[in-house]
Parts: structure tokens; C-alpha cells; sequence
């Protein structure tokens, strides 16, 4: 929410939230992950280290991590191309061998 101000004769005034801050603080789920990253301590600072920076960090790994594959990598689908150069490859070999 809002900063407090100074004013002239010494209070504070709050600047007041809008309906979106008021319906987020409403939200369990931010609210949640808010206070997850406002802990203190040594479990804390390792989760905030470690947490993926979006949802999808828990499923897609990073283009730099050991684990990662790309789309084309995962989607392979002519095998039966390659087993045909494979077939060939012998082929050519053995008319040369003779």
C-alpha cells in the first residue's frame, strides 16, 4: 500500500489503497508467496535463492540447465528417415568394399 507522508503539522498520511491492492491482498495465493518471500532465516533466503522465477521454472528448465531439451530434440518424429540414411550409409559401403 501507499507511503506515508509528511505533512505541514507533523502527521502522517496514508495514501489510501485501490481496489486492486485491496483485492490482491484478498488473493491466498499471493498472499501466500508474499510472505514466503518476507521470511527470515536460513530456509528462507534458500527458498528465494532456488524459486523459479515464473511457474513454469517448476517444469521447463532453463535453456542453461543440465536438464534441458529443446522442442525440436523432443519432438523428433522421422526415425524412419534416419533408419533409411542408416540403410543407405551400409549399402553405399558394402558396393565399395566390393
Amino acid at each position: 500500500h501507499g507511503s506515508p507522508l509528511k505533512s505541514a503539522n507533523g502527521f502522517r498520511n496514508i495514501l489510501p489503497m485501490t481496489r486492486s491492492e485491496r483485492r490482491s491482498q484478498r488473493d491466498k495465493v499471493a498472499l501466500e508467496k508474499d510472505r514466503l518471500m518476507k521470511r527470515t532465516g536460513l530456509a528462507a533466503r534458500m527458498h528465494r535463492e532456488n524459486a523459479p522465477r515464473t511457474s513454469d521454472g517448476l517444469v521447463v528448465p532453463e535453456a542453461s540447465a543440465a536438464g534441458f531439451c529443446s522442442d525440436a530434440d523432443r519432438f523428433h518424429t522421422d526415425v524412419a528417415g534416419e533408419e533409411f540414411l542408416k540403410r543407405r550409409a551400409r549399402y553405399e559401403r558394402e558396393q565399395t568394399a566390393y
